[in-house]
């Protein structure tokens, strides 16, 4: 029994419905958490699937200023909308995330990085095991370009390090709403911003990454543990021809 959390927008989460739909060929019995509009494209693919994080979709069509800073690649103002509706909803969220774990009973979770905080808490407790899955990586690396967009002279690594610490400041406000659920789950959490770079770039059990080995490698400045727990598996789609069934179908989904 897998439960994979996912979240985001279309995009971020339809390579999950091609795992999870892998996953569950190959015998695992599959459960999916994701955004609540997310749910019945997620059933499509005979997925068991349940709703509890905010329609992220619509906050972005209804905020401009999440709008301009993702049309304008400007990350440190995204992340700062996602810090405040996280803020505003992680309670709740938290709260339905921990009841849906206790209530299926997972023998394995697969978490994306977004969520990586509590879900490593609620099944650390539970002693469950948790593997992190990605569409791309984010370790430092003088070598790679990060999602601040900067000049290709910029120093990366230092570009890389500024990233990790803009999204653990955003991490890091999780923490005390977790520990009042869950107050065993403290030696679970990064309480600053060494502990999460530690976690983040030593890890000690695998991390999926879905792209081409083909196309990414490991990078010369990673460390060993990056090198030997980060498993690149080729890309998760599905497949040309059922999204051409779909389409000639009229799936509203497609």
């Amino acid at each position: 029994r897998l439960i994979i959390f996912t979240n985001g927008t279309r995009g971020d989460v339809q390579p999950f419905a091609a795992l999870g739909s892998a996953l569950q060929s190959a015998g695992f019995v599959v459960r999916i958490i994701t955004n609540v509009n997310h749910v019945s494209f997620l059933n499509t693919f005979g997925l068991d699937t349940v709703g509890i994080t905010y329609d992220m979709e619509k906050m972005i069509r209804e905020d401009p200023v999440m709008r301009e800073a993702l049309a304008k690649g400007r990350m440190s103002k995204f992340l700062a909308c996602m810090a405040a509706e996280n803020e505003r909803s992680f309670p709740d969220n938290l709260a339905a995330k921990i009841q849906a774990i206790d209530e299926w009973k997972p023998d394995i979770v697969i978490t994306t990085p977004l969520e990586a905080t509590e879900i490593e808490a609620i099944a650390g407790t539970r002693r469950i095991p948790v593997m992190r899955a990605g569409l791309q990586c984010v370790y430092p690396s003088a070598e790679q370009p990060t999602m601040l967009g900067e000049p290709t002279w910029a120093p990366h690594r230092l570009c890389g390090m500024l990233l990790m610490y803009m999204w653990w400041s955003g991490e890091h406000s999780k923490t005390a709403e977790i520990l009042k659920q869950l107050p065993e789950s403290r030696q679970n959490l990064s309480l600053n911003f060494r502990e999460f770079m530690l976690n983040s770039n030593h890890p000690f059990a695998p991390v999926m990454v879905g792209f081409s080995p083909n196309m990414y490698s490991p990078k010369k400045d990673w460390n060993a543990e990056q090198v030997e727990q980060t498993k690149f598996t080729g890309f998760w789609v599905v497949h040309k021809e059922e999204q051409e069934s779909r389409l000639r179908g009229n799936d509203p989904a497609f």
